[in-house]
């Protein structure tokens, strides 16, 4: 999984001295740089910036309600999923509030502004914006050659707007790093274990192998790199022919935010070959925001076209979100306010019928901030521990049984599982938790800080809490959602990256995976005549207490090591009979999946 590394620096940074005034509403006040950036000088007058300002929303709770109505299988609104007007008229700050932040924006001169219902969106000069948030921006580069400006110091808006701002994006937050990272399995493990190839889930999941999305269902995923990581389609169309299937390219229209063939990532790669692999002849989309889930899901919402199902890869510990101060790092709000305008947004997500998926984490319970476990306390992920999205775990391949010649669909896929290649291809075999000690990488999950349990797995997470050995009580928030949800294989996945077959593996496997097992329900329901799935859980959870054949239950395995090693004070959760917070649900069986959709329908 893609992980943001953020790491506290203690330097200061040069800054002119604060400029709020009586009359002014501070914001945040930065004084240190984020790790990976330096600070190169003042910005240039002239340079361009884009800023969101989040206007404080209004009816929250109509909101939810009206998510959980169309998102509950038997409730009479189950389906109804909502247009963006009716979404924006539920939330929409009142006329008035909006009129008088856009009316300040404009008195500075800025005429193009884009009003998104509840944020105002617009491009100026940084010379503007210095007036206007009585500010100074600063040049900045990374690591990667990418420069931004940005605020040092503090930024303020006019008193009387503290009510109506809830933050501001562009102004100092920087766009998170993350942790490039192709998880190689150690030396002789790819022999012993074997290869997970396309196959190999539809083998084990129950995919029928000639099955093709028929009725113009999309999925996309989404990524945070700026061009610095994306895929090549020549490489997509490679894997496409090397496995024999229909993995439908990418068209221009379908390709959002930055986006560089030249500098392919292997982390985009496969989340790209394995989302269209397992649902041939679907629509794929490739999403990329230069910043994080605020800029992505208002722009995201704000979009008329978008795929059906999303996957996201990414993540970081959901009380970390901001670490550089007390305030946000990004926004200048704390990390819970943040989190949780993020999951008023994937509400709003949801209310469009979008499913999404969104990887655990690979650093089990204790989470990449505390990779040695010397906290008290466990770190779930964000954005895998918020309960309005499907949060997908990783399995690995227990006991295998290796494909012989004539096993293998693709002559190609015979040439690549040759035993002197140094790995086997994987038919079949049992499933457990990804851990360290077998796969380089622990599946992450645990209990949300932030977010209550929500109603849908309410009795699952209370039979695992009853009869389960638990971390100490104060390690983890007993009444917070549980997550993951479901899982899939994530460990020594096939690619094809830079003309080269590679193994690679992590939660950022199995949750693309998910997505296109999902496009295919959407599609069986589509050519039923029944509306897409949007917001899985609900679903998910009164299959799993109906139709428990729906799942594979993991049982074996647990999460207390992190990516880094374990160590024997390390705390974590089990796997259990039923749901539990390591592997959820459990893998899919997706023909029992169909069977039961067509028993209630």
């Amino acid at each position: 999984m893609k992980w943001f590394a953020i790491v506290t620096w203690l330097g200061c940074a040069v800054a002119l001295q604060p400029l709020s005034l009586p009359d002014r509403h501070v914001l945040f006040d930065r004084s240190v740089v984020p790790d990976g950036w330096i600070q190169r000088g003042i910005a240039h007058p002239s340079k361009l910036v884009n800023l969101t300002i989040a206007l404080r929303q209004h009816n929250l709770d109509v909101l939810e309600k009206t998510f959980w109505d169309v998102s509950t299988p038997g409730n009479p609104q189950y389906g109804k999923f909502l247009s963006q007007d009716d979404i924006s008229k539920i939330i929409t700050p009142p006329e008035e509030h909006r009129a008088q932040v856009i009316d300040w924006v404009k008195s500075h001169g800025i005429t193009e502004i884009s009003s998104l219902s509840d944020a105002v969106h617009f491009e100026t000069h940084v010379e503007v914006a210095e007036k206007l948030l009585q500010a100074h921006f600063y040049e900045f580069a990374s690591p990667g050659k990418r420069t931004i400006s940005r605020v040092m110091g503090e930024y303020s808006v006019p008193i009387q707007f503290r009510e109506l701002i809830e933050m501001i994006s562009g102004v100092s937050d920087f766009p998170q790093h993350r942790l490039n990272r192709r998880r190689w399995r150690p030396e002789g493990k790819p022999y012993k274990v074997g290869a997970v190839i396309p196959q190999t889930l539809m083998n084990m999941y129950s995919i029928p192998p000639n099955i093709t999305v028929k009725n113009g269902i999309s999925q996309g995923v989404i990524e945070f790199g700026s061009a610095e990581q994306s895929f090549s389609p020549e490489t997509l169309k490679m894997f496409s022919e090397f496995i024999e299937s229909e993995i439908k390219e990418v068209e221009k229209d379908h390709i959002r935010g930055p986006f560089n063939p030249e500098t392919p990532g292997g982390e985009c790669t496969l989340d790209i070959e394995y989302m269209g692999a397992l649902a041939p002849k679907a629509e794929n989309w490739y999403w990329d925001d230069e910043n994080w889930l605020y800029d992505f899901t208002v722009q995201f919402f704000n979009s008329k076209k978008v795929p059906n199902v999303i996957s996201i890869s990414y993540g970081w510990s959901e009380t970390d979100q901001c670490r550089l101060s007390p305030n946000c790092q990004s926004l200048g709000i704390d990390s819970e306010t943040y989190v949780k305008r993020i999951n008023v947004e994937f509400q709003k997500i949801g209310l469009r019928g979008v499913t999404i998926l969104a990887a655990s984490g690979d650093s089990g319970a204790n989470g990449r901030t505390d990779g040695e476990c010397y906290d008290e306390k466990l770190h779930p992920a964000f954005p895998g521990s918020s309960p309005y999205l499907t949060s997908v775990g990783a399995t690995r391949v227990n006991n295998p049984v290796f494909a012989r010649e004539r096993d293998l669909d693709s002559k190609r896929m015979r040439n690549a599982c040759e035993k002197d290649r140094g790995y086997q291809c994987v038919l079949s075999g049992d499933e457990q938790a990804a851990t360290y000690e077998e796969s380089g990488f622990t599946s992450g999950g645990g209990f949300s800080e932030y977010a209550k349990r929500p109603k849908y797995q309410e009795e699952f997470v209370k039979t695992y809490l009853q009869n389960s050995e638990l971390p100490p009580k104060t390690y983890f928030n007993t009444e917070g959602r549980g997550y993951p949800d479901i899982s899939a294989l994530g460990d020594s996945i096939l690619v094809i990256f830079e003309g080269e077959i590679q193994l690679v593996g992590g939660t950022s496997a199995s949750s693309p995976e998910i997505a296109g097992i999902v496009t295919l329900i959407n599609d069986y329901l589509v050519s039923k005549g029944k509306p897409m799935i949007g917001f899985l859980n609900p679903l998910l959870y009164k299959m799993a207490k109906e139709h428990p054949k729906a799942f594979h239950d993991i049982t074996v395995g647990d999460n207390k090591c992190t990516e880094g090693g374990c160590a024997s004070f390390c705390q974590g959760f089990k796997c259990e009979i039923g749901w539990d917070p390591v592997t959820g649900l459990g893998s899919p069986n997706f023909k029992e999946i169909l069977k039961y959709l067509e028993s209630v329908q």
